[in-house]
């Protein structure tokens, strides 16, 4: 009896991510062959291609190891904690903890803000909220802004760095700045998303040839690690390779040994390289563009393109605009 041509195949991870990385793709194979009996279809699959990995987070920007400053950290903890006890936690009267908040406005040197963000992290909403005010408002911003950038891409909890980004606004400064120039430089997607959204709120225009790299990360290979997986696409046939005799009252019978070969071909995969693109990099770039370049630009993931726009357009109009603006104010006085 005709059947159509068996395709086995055995897929490992690497395959996988391969397929479903070219969209809209489709392998049709097709190759009628003569089957001698029905054979299973056996798939092995272990996991698919991941990430990149998540990287350890940078140290807080006012935190520090001298022996100093862990001595006065932890009695300003104590203070905070003492202050918390008396107006804060469990209390519900809006005056009550008002007036505790009051009391931590006077909490500004930097050696307070690593206590302030621990005790003050599982507190109620409004106090969460103080929190952020704080930051953005009564602190040097050399150390408030860039804590605030610090938790808008690295804390843990997502309710954290959703408050810590909706306080961060321009200018910027210099500590500011590096913290998110650090994050567009990480292989992690997350970190990647979490520095474009803050370079995105800060107007951090200093970020655009950062941004233009951190849409697409580092290739993630598999080099080096033996075959990733086959595919085989070909005919089965069974034949008799040994018969025995079955004999009984008045009877003989046979029992076969059936044996199977297969004719057809293997495509062994050897290497992958997986790309993954940065959305959240590359919206945050192309508005950052329209922002200060004064009209849309966008060439998708061409990295190369954008770095010819970057060095050929942009960079000659933000010369030429730094250039009129430092000439308006000796212009000024012959007015």
């Amino acid at each position: 009896m005709t059947k159509p041509a068996l395709l086995y195949a055995v897929l490992a991870p690497a395959a996988l991510g391969l397929m479903a990385a070219s969209a809209g793709a489709q392998i049709v194979i097709s190759q009628p062959a003569e089957i001698q009996r029905p054979v299973v279809e056996t798939f092995r699959i272990r996991t698919t291609v991941s990430a990149p990995a998540s990287i350890a987070a940078p140290a807080m920007p006012t935190q520090q190891s001298t022996r100093g400053y862990i001595i006065a950290r932890r009695g300003i903890e104590k203070d905070i904690r003492k202050i918390k006890g008396q107006y804060l936690g469990s209390k519900e009267f809006p005056p009550t903890r008002a007036r505790g908040l009051k009391e931590l406005e006077s909490f500004t040197d930097p050696v307070a803000v690593e206590p302030l963000i621990t005790v003050l992290r599982k507190e109620k909403e409004d106090a969460r909220q103080w929190l952020f005010e704080h930051l953005a408002e009564r602190l040097d911003p050399e150390y408030g802004q860039a804590t605030l950038a610090w938790l808008a891409i690295y804390d843990e909890e997502k309710s954290m760095r959703d408050g810590a980004l909706a306080k961060l606004q321009a200018p910027t400064s210099r500590a500011t700045r590096r913290i998110v120039e650090r994050a567009l430089q990480t292989p992690d997607l997350d970190i990647i998303s979490a520095g474009a959204g803050a370079a995105g709120a800060l107007h951090l225009v200093e970020a655009i040839p950062h941004l233009i790299v951190a849409q697409q990360p580092r290739a993630t290979s598999t080099s080096g690690q033996g075959d990733l997986a086959y595919i085989q696409v070909g005919t089965q046939r069974y034949l008799v390779t040994d018969l025995q005799p079955v004999v009984g009252d008045n009877s003989v019978g046979f029992d076969p040994t059936l044996s199977a070969f297969t004719d057809g071909t293997v495509v062994r995969i050897i290497d992958a390289i997986v790309e993954f693109n940065n959305l959240d990099a590359h919206n945050a770039l192309v508005n950052l563009v329209k922002e200060d370049f004064g009209q849309p630009v966008d060439f998708g993931f061409d990295i190369p393109r954008w770095k010819q726009w970057y060095e050929e357009e942009y960079l000659p109009f933000a010369q030429a605009r730094a250039a009129k603006q430092a000439a308006q104010p000796a212009a000024a006085p012959g007015n």
